[in-house]
């Protein structure tokens, strides 16, 4: 089988693109400083400090949705600014924003206006510059293929609409007001640059390894590769499954392993691969055939009859079904654990051992375990 080879991608370039496809958006810190002046009643113009914050997703694929971005915001009002609402006999103050912002990029130019929720602040006792908090959601995004290529999250004017109330919550002699915040000019007002991919196609191998417990007795080891692809507009995912030969070694009389059957076991791959990876979730479906080849019986470890020249194969297809297992994730960096059960259906083609083999090996209740992690 032929598998894409990663080795040579930017390791946070494959993390962003492999949960990119599972419908996930890695988003980073953003942060902004901006000063504006601001229009009061009573003490006219004022500066105004805010701090800025977000999760933003550095990557997104056309069809993708950003989801929607939690905006924090802090204000530093001034001294003089605490001086003209104390005047008025203000004791709390709350309100809200309405933020003007605007997204810029190839074949997209939107203004948005973020609507955003003043947090009651108690004005300190005694005058001096005072912080209050903001927040808000921007509305999710989603870009297509013309939009590839860097686009600009810009922040603008603010108008803020003020409700300051006295010790009783009342409002004060002031009433509500509003109050227009003009960005002051020299300022970098770009927020946050993403990128639109050019793709939404995504693959990445893994190399995995584990075992195989057969009805409860029986350890089969499991070695291979498995290569998942996808696109980031869902969580379905197709790909394939490498699984490299193995070795099987059954008790039938364990005393001193009187009896026993040893083998070495291949695998063929049966149809298409399916499953899914979505919020820190994988599932894989395939179909195997199993062969088990040089098939042995032995007594006190000396073979007594051997199956040369058969096929000694799985009549039917085995059906594995993997998952993640509950309270653990699957993480593109570091790969993750699948687990499963499946039935083991009867073998055809062992000679004088077929009964004997379907009796210690074919059935249900089988498990899977194994440790996924990137190809390196």
């Amino acid at each position: 089988m032929a598998f894409l080879s990663l080795h040579r991608l930017y390791p946070v370039f494959l993390a962003a693109a492999i949960l990119m496809m599972a419908g996930q958006v890695i988003a980073v810190p953003v942060n902004a400083s901006l000063e504006y002046s601001c229009v009061f009643p009573l003490i006219e113009e004022q500066p105004l400090s805010v701090e800025i914050s977000a999760d933003m997703p550095e990557i997104i694929a056309p069809g993708q949705s950003t989801g929607a971005f939690q905006i924090q915001a802090n204000a530093q009002v001034s001294a003089e600014s605490w001086n003209g609402l104390s005047f008025v006999g203000t004791h709390v103050l709350a309100g809200k924003v309405e933020a003007q912002s605007s997204i810029s990029g190839q074949g997209v130019d939107l203004p948005l206006t973020l609507p955003m929720t003043i947090t009651d602040k108690t004005l300190p006792d005694e005058i001096g510059a005072f912080t209050v908090a903001a927040s808000g959601e921007t509305p999710p995004l989603t870009f297509t293929e013309a939009n590839q290529g860097e686009v600009n999250i810009r922040v603008g004017d603010l108008v803020m609409l003020l409700q300051p109330r006295d010790g009783n919550g009342n409002p004060t002699g002031l009433g509500d007001f509003e109050s227009e915040c003009t960005l002051m000019p020299g300022q970098d007002d770009v927020l946050h640059t993403l990128t639109v991919t050019g793709s939404n196609n995504t693959e990445q191998d893994f190399e995995f390894a584990g075992e195989s417990l057969i009805k409860e007795s029986a350890v089969l080891p499991l070695e291979g590769m498995l290569q998942i692809s996808s696109t980031a507009a869902g969580s379905s995912l197709s790909g394939e499954l490498q699984l490299e030969d193995s070795s099987i070694d059954v008790s039938i009389i364990r005393f001193f392993k009187t009896l026993s059957l040893d083998a070495r076991v291949s695998f063929d791959t049966v149809g298409e691969l399916g499953g899914t990876v979505s919020n820190g979730n994988m599932t894989v479906q395939q179909e195997i055939s199993m062969t088990l080849n040089n098939l042995r019986l032995k007594v006190f470890g000396f073979p007594i009859s051997q199956n040369n020249g058969q096929s000694c194969t799985t009549g039917e297809p085995v059906a594995l079904s993997l998952s993640t297992p509950a309270g653990e994730s699957f993480d593109p960096l570091t790969g993750g654990r699948l687990t499963g059960k499946y039935t083991l259906p009867a073998f055809a083609g062992c000679g004088v051992m077929t009964e004997l083999v379907n009796r210690f090996l074919a059935g249900p209740d089988n498990t899977l375990n194994i440790m996924m992690s990137p190809q390196s």
